[in-house]
């Protein structure tokens, strides 16, 4: 998938934030097509991470729809 395709009316984009110990990933998908791991090993960064999605075009909009807390 090209990565850069742009986002149409009704695109869904994934995010999962997976802090259990053996992952500490964040990983992407989009119309439920996996997209892979994008960051790795969260773990291992110093501080706090803050982790943000987000669009810039016009007339976009982003809504969350559902969240999970992975244990």
């Amino acid at each position: 998938m090209d990565y850069t395709t742009p986002l149409i009316q009704g695109d869904t984009v994934t995010m999962t934030i997976d802090l259990r110990p053996y992952n500490n990933t964040v990983s992407f998908a989009r119309n439920d097509l996996d997209l892979g791991v994008a960051f790795a090993g969260l773990n291992m960064w110093k501080g706090d991470i803050y982790i943000m999605f987000g669009i810039h075009a016009v007339d976009h909009r982003m809504r969350i729809v559902n969240y999970e807390v992975l244990e």
